[in-house]
């Protein structure tokens, strides 16, 4: 059985009577001895609090923040003044909403955002799905800070740090969406910033651009791209950390999709793919492919 988490003021609860139930994984109240009428006439006569500690905290800063806060709420969150709250919705594209929540403008810089306690992890994912890459950090108890880091890509398909850390590859674009796909390289500081990125490779218009990346010993990056619809198909890319392609090789399967090596030695990679089925490679992907 799981442990409900406790807020601040759960000792206070307690000693006010409270009934506690399990509200998301919070041990929290749910009425009091005075019983529900005397709380509304409380409430409409004087005030009512509300112990909001057990919510989600994300924050969003950067240079852009606004523009991102601009696109993704259903209110002119970004045009408030500084110090004011909003109430708005994150919605789906498609239609649908993923959570309503609180956006806290601080500065056209810096926003906090209050997401409901069971939709917090669903809210964080969705906020990093987002068409940018994000830092997530976990700054204290329920508190995460979410920082945008590229501010010029569009739709990022799959991350990866180099072997010293310093370099951050970024897989970009949809062709789907009509996104020319390409793979940057952007430098990343002591400080965990990240500076404008450039484009390694550039994909045909028609090409379906890479999916997912991992290093091999060298450092090279193997990416899996490509999709029998149209461009040069599916492929296993071998590509040096400067963006030279080395090497390329059919992939087993329509629409390559990730890759990893299933060894420390490395000597083993694993590629998954359309159908559904988990291929593994021999000689580290050099020299053919079977399941």
């Amino acid at each position: 059985m799981d442990v409900l988490r406790k807020t601040p003021l759960h000792d206070v609860h307690r000693q006010l009577g409270a009934k506690l139930i399990d509200f998301g994984g919070w041990d929290m109240p749910v009425s009091y001895p005075a019983g529900t009428i005397k709380e509304h006439k409380a409430v409409r006569e004087a005030v009512g609090l509300f112990d909001v500690s057990h919510m989600g905290e994300v924050y969003l800063r950067g240079p852009k923040a606004r523009e991102v806060v601009a696109k993704l709420t259903t209110n002119a969150v970004e045009s408030a003044p500084n110090g004011k709250a909003v109430y708005t919705l994150l919605c789906h594209p498609h239609g649908g909403v993923v959570d309503d929540c609180i956006f806290y403008k601080r500065a056209d810089d810096d926003f906090m955002v209050i997401v409901n306690a069971s939709n917090t992890a669903k809210d964080i994912e969705w906020f990093l799905d987002h068409a940018s890459v994000l830092l997530l950090e976990n700054t204290g108890p329920r508190l995460w800070r979410l920082t945008r880091v590229t501010h010029d890509t569009l739709g990022p398909r799959a991350l990866l740090l180099s072997k010293d850390e310093k370099k951050l590859y970024v897989a970009d674009g949809d062709v789907e969406r009509g996104n020319v796909c390409q793979l940057f390289e952007y430098t990343v500081t002591a400080g965990r910033e990240v500076a404008h990125g450039k484009p390694l490779i550039t994909f045909q218009a028609v090409d379906r651009g890479i999916e997912g990346m991992c290093l091999d010993s060298d450092g090279n990056i193997i990416a899996c791209a490509g999709w029998k619809k149209s461009g040069v198909g599916p492929m296993l890319y071998v590509i040096s950390p400067s963006g030279t392609i080395i090497e390329s090789h059919p992939a087993p399967a329509d629409m390559p999709m990730r890759c990893a090596f299933g060894d420390a030695g490395l000597g083993s990679l694993y590629v998954t793919a359309g159908d559904g089925v988990l291929y593994r490679a021999k000689n580290t992907g050099r020299k053919g492919l079977s399941r």
